[in-house]
């Protein structure tokens, strides 16, 4: 089976948005692919595919946790796949965040709820490559902040970025951490990473 490569997730504005990119595919005669339900229990988000081109696929993300919801391009070929986003971002002009606002966004939450979905957005959102700034921000978060719920969410958003420099945080986390759960977050994502042969640990 041939790799498909996938562009920087677009994260919306006001999600849900299943039904507005459900028309848009329609109109465009696009046949759905693939259609995963929410599953809380398994920590597996929503997620619904569309065939665009013979290569190429539009895909619909919710996030199990939030709800925050993005869009991304799937291809064989990972032009023709940043083609696709780049369409479909044009046609929903203003209803996606630009990649600054989503670290802005962080340092001006407040709210823990209001936090926690900013970290997740961000790790949605975030570059396909290692990048310092979101780097710094999810990290401090992760190892910093005096709420264990939010130091938790914070790892939970690694899940999306696949980054081999997170790994030396979450072997600190999954020891240092006073709060069990964290400790056990940290490991759990360890563990996806190692299995999915991100970081080169064995």
């Amino acid at each position: 089976m041939a790799r498909l490569y996938r562009t920087r997730r677009r994260v919306l504005r006001d999600p849900p948005m299943e039904r507005d990119f459900e028309i848009y595919a329609e109109s465009r005669s696009w046949p759905q692919e693939r259609s995963v339900p929410r599953d809380a229990s398994a920590a597996v988000d929503h997620e619904v595919l569309w065939r665009a081109t013979e290569g190429g696929l539009f895909d619909y993300l919710e996030a199990y946790l939030t709800g925050d919801a993005c869009i991304l391009g799937l291809s064989e070929d990972l032009a023709q796949a940043e083609s696709l986003i780049e369409t479909v971002e044009s046609d929903f002009d203003g209803m996606i965040y630009e990649e600054g606002e989503l670290l802005d966004r962080i340092e001006m939450s407040a709210d823990p709820q209001e936090l926690a979905r900013t970290l997740i957005r961000a790790g949605l959102g975030a570059p396909l490559t290692f990048d310092q700034e979101f780097f710094d921000l999810i990290v401090d978060h992760a190892t910093s902040n005096p709420e264990f719920r939010i130091r938790e969410i914070a790892i939970y958003s690694m899940v999306y970025m696949e980054w081999p420099e997170f790994m030396p945080v979450l072997r600190r986390i999954s020891v240092d951490d006073p709060e069990m759960r964290v400790r056990d977050r940290a490991q759990i994502l360890l563990d996806a990473y190692r299995n999915a042969g991100i970081g080169g640990d064995s």
